[in-house]
């Protein structure tokens, strides 16, 4: 399997990927979309679709799917029993499509999923199962395209002694890909991981404590075969992950709410790779077929530390200030095998970040009409290391956004936000800034006093270089849409 990976592919990536949140991409859909720029939590389970009709305004509008508890904040499976009560069934379907072009290269990126959760609660038990089928889709000009989908399914159990609540998640997650480029390969893989969380949450004195350990196993099979089928080569991959994750909070219910969170990182893989050269292939100088096995290609070694704060303050009269705070250090190292050479794998990325934000949200009218304002920033100090050398790289960014919801009767809500952003992929370089805006339309419908709610959002969003003649600013074009139900039995 040869992927390039140069320094200039991450300078990409993680430019335009200014908001991302920090993940670790175990699936091959997840590596692409965050080397694409794009955020993989986007497909991710039981998404709100109530906030994106607001512009995604959450940091200061309390929401169902984006409250500062042990489950939706402290990301730990364990504080589902808290997180309602009865029976809740949440399906969830949305969809997104990314057109960017360059002075010499335009791309279309198509991604999205549809899903299910079905859960029961009781006042010591939840019970769950989850179906969440995700894809992304990226074609480049001239002649180069990637596929991937797949499902995922999963149980859920929670279960409460005293003030402890121990929680589990476990999945099978499945996936297929199939990647073509003119210039050197053709790539068919498959894979199936296991994916899991164990999680504990301790409730004491108004207080509550989460820790967790999420896993991933599993290996991506697959073919890589040359245009004109001189050169073949099968391959495992292996990217298993570990993560421990810590938080402490202040639940809702009073004046003051929020909490910290840290999570831990690490995965350590490679690759073992079958090779086969065929005698014709103008590539092989010994003109005999050759092939070997249980070749070494490369070992990496990943880490990820994450720290994020977030609060808040209900100020009274209907309003309430949010903030948050975060840093983030990532780094990865990749080594090729010592019997191979060729991966174009080899090197060594670091990334640090820091990123905060605040809010204002207001509740006017008897309530009917409540508005939000936003305001994030972020600093990503980037370096790499590989076959081109060594290069350093900071950005930076900013985004304000502006939300409204506003219930025409007590059954039917209309919302709408709007945003503008701006990026300097590299401060030290002349003609990298790009500036974005964007909209955001949504509706809901809560008939039976909101035990059924049907939500939809739109939005669509452009980005492009502040100085047209930038040549590595790409200019994008984004239309989504995300629909979702809820029944409460």
């Amino acid at each position: 399997m040869t992927v390039k990976r140069s320094a200039m592919t991450l300078w990409v990536a993680f430019s335009l990927g200014l908001f991302m949140a920090a993940s670790a991409d175990a699936t091959v859909r997840e590596w692409l979309m965050e080397r694409a720029g794009l955020d993989p939590d986007l497909v991710g389970s039981a998404p709100s679709v109530r906030l994106r009709g607001m512009g995604d305004v959450g940091l200061a509008v309390p929401d169902e799917s984006n409250e500062l508890n042990a489950h939706d904040f402290g990301g730990n499976v364990a504080g589902l029993l808290a997180d309602a009560d009865g029976w809740v069934v949440e399906s969830w379907m949305g969809s997104s499509k990314l057109a960017g072009t360059l002075p010499t290269l335009s791309s279309e990126r198509s991604y999205g999923n549809a899903g299910t959760q079905i859960t029961q609660r009781s006042d010591s038990r939840a019970l769950g199962v989850e179906v969440n089928w995700t894809y992304f889709e990226t074609d480049h000009s001239p002649g180069d395209w990637a596929r991937v989908r797949g499902p995922l399914m999963s149980g859920i159990l929670n279960q409460r002694f005293g003030d402890f609540t121990l929680g589990a998640i476990v999945g099978r997650e499945s996936e297929n890909e199939s990647r073509h480029s003119d210039d050197y390969f053709s790539l068919q893989h498959s894979q199936s991981r296991w994916i899991g969380q164990v999680g504990a949450v301790f409730n004491r004195a108004g207080w509550q404590g989460a820790a967790g350990w999420d896993f991933e196993r599993g290996a991506v099979e697959g073919t890589s075969v040359d245009p004109g089928r001189f050169h073949e080569d099968t391959f495992e991959w292996s990217r298993p992950v570990d993560r421990f994750s810590v938080a402490l909070l202040l639940p809702a219910g009073q004046a003051v709410e929020g909490g910290v969170r840290a999570s831990f990182m690490d995965r350590k893989g490679g690759e073992i790779c079958e090779v086969s050269w065929s005698a014709e292939s103008p590539e092989n100088p010994s003109h005999v077929n050759y092939s070997a096995e249980d070749i070494t290609t490369f070992h990496e070694t990943e880490t990820d530390t994450d720290l994020q704060t977030r609060w808040r303050l209900h100020l009274g009269g209907g309003m309430i200030l949010g903030l948050e705070a975060g840093m983030e250090t990532w780094e990865i190292e990749v080594v090729e095998g010592t019997n191979y050479k060729g991966s174009q794998r080899s090197g060594a990325w670091t990334r640090d970040v820091q990123r905060g934000g605040a809010a204002l949200s207001q509740r006017l009218l008897d309530r009917r009409l409540l508005v939000a304002i936003q305001a994030v920033g972020l600093r990503a100090d980037l370096e790499a290391s590989d076959e081109l050398g060594r290069t350093e790289q900071t950005m930076e960014g900013a985004k304000a956004t502006a939300g409204i919801e506003y219930f025409y009767r007590e059954d039917l809500a209309f919302r709408s936000g709007f945003y503008l952003s701006s990026v300097d992929r590299d401060t030290d370089a002349p003609l990298s800034i790009s500036n974005g805006h964007g909209f955001h339309l949504g509706m809901s419908w809560l008939p039976r006093g909101g035990t059924i709610q049907v939500h939809g959002a739109v939005s669509q969003s452009w980005e492009e270089p502040e100085d047209n003649t930038a040549p590595d600013v790409e200019d994008q074009d984004e239309t989504s849409f995300l629909v979702g139900m809820r029944l409460l039995l």
